[in-house]
């Protein structure tokens, strides 16, 4: 399914501080997200409503919200 996705000003911040390799690889699963769909990108079910998008190195934390992915933060491995 295809989904919108806003990002909260956390996780801009946050997006902001990544290396330009790593904002590329999530800026192009975001693409995929919103032009092909959420199931062709690696995603995992946390708890409690809450869902991650698996970008190499880095994970975006999400929750959805009528028909809208909404990134709230992100954790660095």
């Amino acid at each position: 399914m295809i989904y919108k996705i806003e990002k909260l000003k956390q996780a801009e911040k946050e997006i902001a501080n990544l290396t330009k390799i790593q904002q590329k690889a999530l800026k192009d699963d975001f693409e995929t997200i919103e032009t092909k769909g959420l199931e062709f990108v690696k995603r995992r079910f946390l708890r409690d409503g809450l869902f991650e998008i698996k970008t190499n190195d880095v994970r975006a934390l999400f929750k959805f919200k009528e028909e809208r992915i909404i990134l709230i933060g992100l954790v660095y491995e």
